[in-house]
Formats: C-alpha cells, sequence, structure tokens
C-alpha cells in the first residue's frame, strides 16, 4: 500500500512539473517583422523565436517580399558561444543566437540564421549599426541579396502577475492536499491509518 500512496505521489507531482514548465514556455515565445527602411526598397519578413536563458533555441523566418522569397527555419547548436553555418556557394554565416528580450537593439552584430533544409540558402539577421537591422541572403539568389537594412519590431506575451500568482497558489494546494491525503509517506513508517480497517 505504500509503494502505491509514493507511485500515486509521484504522478502528481510530475503532472504538476509538466503544467509548471508549459506555463513557463509560453513566455519565451516571440513574433518578429522586419520593414525595410533601406535597400532594394521591397523586403518584408516575419517569424517567430522560442528564446530560452536569452538565446533563440528554435524559429522560423518568412520573406514574404523582395528577393530570396521563402521559408527559413532558423540554425541552431548545442554548444552555446558563437557557430557558423556553411550555405551554398562556400558562404560561412557566423552567429550567436543571442536576443536581448526588452532591449533594442535586441540582436548583437552575429545575430540569427535561417537556413533552407539543405542548407543551399540562408538568411542572415543580425544589428548593422544604432537600432538598424540588416537582412542578408546567401545561396543560389546571389551574395547577400536582399542586403536590406530595416527595423524589426519583437513582440512576446509574458504571464503577468496574476497568471504567476495563480500557478502558484494552484501547486501550494495541491502539495497542501497530498500531505493531508498521506500520499507522500517515509519509506518503512508501515503507516495505515487511512487505510479501511487500520488499527
Amino acid at each position: 500500500m505504500i509503494e502505491r500512496k509514493i507511485n500515486l505521489c509521484l504522478v502528481m507531482l510530475l503532472a504538476l512539473a509538466g503544467f509548471s514548465t508549459a506555463a513557463k514556455a509560453n513566455q519565451y515565445n516571440y513574433s518578429f517583422t522586419f520593414t525595410e527602411t533601406d535597400g532594394f526598397g521591397s523586403s518584408a519578413a516575419s517569424g517567430q523565436l522560442e528564446i530560452v536563458s536569452g538565446r533563440a533555441i528554435d524559429g522560423y523566418l518568412d520573406l514574404t517580399a523582395g528577393p530570396a522569397q521563402g521559408e527559413y527555419s532558423l540554425y541552431t547548436w548545442n554548444t552555446g558561444g558563437i557557430s557558423s553555418v556553411r550555405v551554398s556557394g562556400g558562404t560561412d554565416l557566423i552567429v550567436d543566437n543571442l536576443v536581448n528580450i526588452g532591449a533594442n537593439p535586441f540582436l548583437d552584430v552575429y545575430g540569427l540564421a535561417f537556413v533552407t533544409a539543405d542548407h543551399a540558402e540562408g538568411i542572415d539577421l543580425s544589428l548593422a549599426s544604432g537600432q538598424t537591422y540588416n537582412l542578408g541572403g546567401y545561396g543560389a539568389v546571389g551574395y547577400a541579396v536582399p542586403n536590406a537594412n530595416g527595423q524589426v519590431i519583437l513582440t512576446g506575451s509574458v504571464p503577468d502577475a496574476a497568471s504567476t500568482l495563480a500557478l502558484l497558489g494552484f501547486s501550494l494546494v495541491a502539495i497542501i492536499w497530498i500531505q493531508r491525503l498521506q500520499l507522500c509517506l517515509p519509506a518503512g513508517t508501515g503507516d495505515n491509518s487511512i487505510m479501511p480497517g487500520g488499527d
């Protein structure tokens, strides 16, 4: 019976952990839009980023107007620091995937790289200067095309204080409920007080 109680306790705690993780993950989902101010005059893009601890770990860019139109996936790696990805034509895009949420500029000169599945083409989004960003494409479309400078707006939904308090309250109530039902018994106590017929 004790083993059954402990197993039920673990299930409850894992459910709580999953609930908390899901709620936390939502605060890192951001969308962005690029509007050209200097270049070919016709480039526009939008996309999404999943950001954890100041680093983009997943996302995409959809270039909807101008040269190199198409959807590209964020290039990622597991070791942190600065990395590079080689696209068609032998061009290496050097990136760090750092995103400074709440700041402008929120990218640095390394920025982000978005690539096609076969790495035939790549799009580099990075800081040009001041608060101006550069969108450069590499691959079949040409070197650095569209090479457009413009503004990028990063938006995201961060849980408000009420949501955070609600999550905390739910967790505390669940813990108290588990304790009251004696679902987490210390090993070897042999406490059968809540069992029918217990002494």
